[in-house]
């Protein structure tokens, strides 16, 4: 779950003739925001990887652009380690939000293994996943559909900032995984605790994310409960998660915040 790391007010305009809000970060992004997580198996507590991140917020002159670049190392999706870098887009100029992403996957000789691309458009309802097999030297390319209430994998901690300020606290969308699958999710905050992490002892928003619909149904008995919390202080920065790394059989991972910077250089 990079994190990102990994994203914020709704925006309300509408895309095609739908009424649903379009789901992408905006104002409580600060112009610029760094940190960094840590991820460990949430039995063994072995640390698995590391993960930085830098935000970055400009204008296209058309709207706002935001820019993320992260950074990460260790055991994440693969027996072996490796190294990998994430760069992605989101544009919020109305009426052509957009969302793209570039990974990059190394081993630690910095030999390519894989390379991913993605394009999200929720004005033409539409993505595409590409992703290049570096070892056995093949390409495929997927598309998708894109519903309004859609959030990329990687922007959910950012979208999450703003649940306290939603209605009743709770919000309904659609998870796009970085594969391009469609999953139908629930974000609720169920309560306020304080947690410690690396980054310091915070007062927190917990977070609890379920799937809806019959995937949610079997989901409630085979898989571990998906908790996230972000900070009860602006800009509510995302501090932990738990729950599992990908889909069914994967790890279940807690991932800790290390340290978070924003661009008047003040550590949160």
């Amino acid at each position: 779950m990079i994190v990102r790391l990994g994203l914020i007010l709704v925006l309300m305009s509408a895309v095609t003739s739908h009424s649903s809000p379009i789901r992408l970060p905006t104002a409580l992004i600060a112009p610029e925001e760094r940190g960094e997580y840590v991820a460990r198996d949430a039995r063994t507590e072995e640390e698995l990887w590391r993960t930085r991140w830098v935000i970055e917020r400009t204008s296209n002159g058309n709207g706002i652009v935001y820019h993320v670049r992260e950074d990460g190392a260790g055991r994440r999706g693969r027996p072996e380690p490796t190294r990998w870098t994430v760069t992605m887009e989101v544009d919020l100029a109305q009426g052509t939000e957009a969302f793209f992403a570039v990974r990059e996957i190394r081993d630690l000789s910095d030999r390519p293994i894989e390379t991913m691309r993605r394009a999200v458009s929720y004005k033409a309802g539409t993505g595409t996943v590409t992703i290049v097999d570096h070892l056995k030297n093949v390409e495929r390319s997927e598309s998708f559909t894109v519903e309004e209430t859609s959030i990329p994998v990687e922007l959910l901690p950012m979208q999450l900032r703003a649940l306290s300020d939603a209605p009743e606290r709770r919000m309904r969308f659609h998870l796009l995984t970085r594969e391009g699958k469609s999953v139908p999710m629930a974000a609720r905050i169920v309560g306020q605790e304080t947690i410690r992490t690396p980054a310091g002892e915070f007062a927190a928003y917990k977070t609890e994310l379920s799937i809806t619909g019959v995937r949610g149904v079997i989901g409630q008995v085979v898989l571990p409960a998906m908790h996230m919390w972000h900070r009860v202080d602006p800009p509510h920065a995302w501090l932990r998660y738990r729950g599992l790394d990908g889909g069914i059989g994967s790890r279940e991972v807690v991932m800790d915040l290390v340290r978070f910077e924003t661009d008047a250089k003040q550590a949160r």
